[in-house]
């Protein structure tokens, strides 16, 4: 009654306000005040389920309750005691999702999805049933060693990338502005049962399999693609992950980012975990166990009213402030200058807005720089930072100021593919994460992946042939759907060699050298 009362006081206000400036600054008020409101009635922390999928015409606020409460059951503790308990949340309420502080930093439904070195190096043999998985069991082709004695190989977070999809290493930790220092940011993949299920009925973690479907799912986009039709497509065996209904929580994928913290971190504002990192001994391969900070968090999910998938991705609030910088295309050895981007050349009008672009060259040429301009190209929505502040105020209230939740921020959603003709509309067409897509060509993506380099404007998503050039995640996963394999760039990759270890990639390393002594 209050607040109804104080925004019939702002309205009236508003209209004898002298100034539009005062105006603004009324209105803007009436919009926390509701905002807020909204997140007082609708956000619940006792939630630990994945909500069923939003309607068909979601409002911006109801994507951002939808991404809050993904976020909290995803993030809700699990019992890793109970054998063939993965992605169960703990019922019990010592464990709940406030309940997670710095003094107890436990297990959680996300870190028990399926790794990719769980699924895809099983060419020869079926997936075992999701039910039966207990404890992960990691495989490559070269299997690395202990690098110390005690070190374990079963620990759920196993942070094998070690790259930002071969565009750049990205580093944190270093100071806002510094270009050097700091700890490089590792990754990992993860999907959740309803996806690893539908794999293992296929055989779809088989490359051939996975390959032949997906042939056949590229002929077949205008039918299938951005749809739910997942049996119909099976019988004609086209890939079609399963959507979020009333009894399946629709497949889901993870792409979660970590640093090492330092002595300017505070380690209490973090989810830290013991976590699997690889380091390159002479000719070898060692695994180790460290302490890491979560730092970024991409959420993408399959519902029955948004088939192309709803994109959402949470950074932690001090990434900026803490420092991140990049080295373009991977980087040269030595981190040395210059570094390189590369565009493709096309009849296509310049859509990228940044003053770098030479469109007389095939490239771009930036240098290892710290990324400050990041607040500038990616500003958080209005709306959506006043629905942070009041869901990050609750949470800090709620667990009188312990749970590690309130310094976690969602930086957009993405659920309906706009072409890039009409991206000025949407404020998350060029979604990114600070820390997951940190370089040019990802921060700005838009169009198709070329050889070498990116064709601006290409379309990329395909919803039963209605076609767009969607820009962002979204953008970026659309690759996926053109390669046939429904927005999942994890599907149909090779059994895995061995897991990234800090420092540059070597394959990488090696083609950037050979591009430059051509030119």
């Amino acid at each position: 009654m209050k607040i109804k009362l104080l925004n019939l006081l702002l309205v009236f206000t508003i209209f004898s306000c002298t100034s539009k400036q005062d105006k603004k600054i009324v209105e803007e008020i009436i919009e926390i005040e509701e905002i807020s409101t909204y997140v007082n009635d609708s956000i619940n922390f006792q939630e630990n389920s994945v909500p069923k999928g939003p309607k068909p015409d979601a409002t911006k606020l109801e994507l951002y309750r939808l991404a809050w409460q993904q976020f909290i059951a995803l993030n809700w503790p699990v019992n890793t005691n109970i054998s063939g308990n993965r992605a169960k949340p703990n019922t019990s309420s010592d464990f709940t999702f406030l309940k997670v502080t710095p003094a107890l930093l436990p297990t959680l439904v996300w870190n028990t999805y399926a790794s990719k070195a769980e699924v895809f190096n099983h060419q020869s043999d079926s997936l075992p049933l999701w039910s039966s998985l207990s404890k992960p069991i990691y495989q490559y082709i070269n299997q690395p060693k202990p690098l110390n004695k005690g070190d374990k190989f079963d620990l759920f977070n196993n942070l094998d990338e070690n790259n930002e999809i071969g565009e750049a290493v990205v580093f944190g930790g270093a100071g806002k502005g510094n270009t050097s220092g700091g700890n490089q940011v590792l990754y990992e993949a993860k999907i959740n049962e309803a996806e690893y299920s539908y794999l293992q009925k296929y055989n779809l973690q088989n490359t051939i399999t996975a390959k032949n479907w997906a042939t056949e799912t590229k002929k077949k986009l205008d039918s299938f693609g951005g749809t739910c039709l997942s049996e119909e497509a099976a019988a004609k065996e086209i890939i079609c992950f399963p959507c979020a209904d009333e009894n399946n929580e629709g497949a889901i994928e993870i792409k979660a980012a970590w640093r090492k913290l330092n002595k300017n971190d505070s380690l209490k504002r973090y989810y830290v975990q013991n976590v699997l990192v690889y380091k390159k001994v002479g000719d070898s391969i060692k695994y180790t166990n460290q302490e890491y900070g979560l730092i970024g968090l991409h959420i993408i999910r399959k519902t029955k009213n948004y088939p192309t998938f709803i994109f959402t991705t949470f950074n932690h609030v001090d990434n900026l402030d803490a420092g991140i910088y990049y080295n373009n295309s991977i980087a040269l050895e030595g981190h040395k200058p210059p570094y390189y981007q590369y565009y493709k050349k096309n009849s296509h009008k310049k859509s990228v807005p940044d003053t770098t672009f030479n469109p007389e060259h095939k490239y771009i040429q930036l240098g290892n720089i710290a990324v400050e301009t990041q607040e500038e190209v990616h500003k958080i929505p209005f709306e959506l930072q006043i629905f942070n502040t009041a869901v990050q105020n609750r949470i800090k209230t709620e667990s009188n100021n312990k749970s590690v939740w309130q310094y976690y921020e969602l930086l957009g959603v993405q659920a309906v593919p706009i072409d890039i003709t009409n991206a000025s509309t949407d404020e998350s067409y060029y979604l990114a994460n600070d820390v997951i897509e940190t370089d040019y060509t990802l921060r700005r993506f838009t169009g198709a992946f070329g050889n070498p380099g990116i064709l601006l404007n290409a379309q990329n998503i395909n919803k039963k042939g209605k076609k767009v050039s969607m820009g962002g995640c979204m953008g970026c996963h659309g690759n996926a759907q053109a390669f046939g394999n429904d927005f999942s760039f994890l599907l149909g990759i090779k059994e895995i060699n061995e897991p990234d270890t800090l420092g540059v990639p070597p394959d990488v390393l090696r083609k950037i050298k050979q591009f430059l002594k051509n030119q």
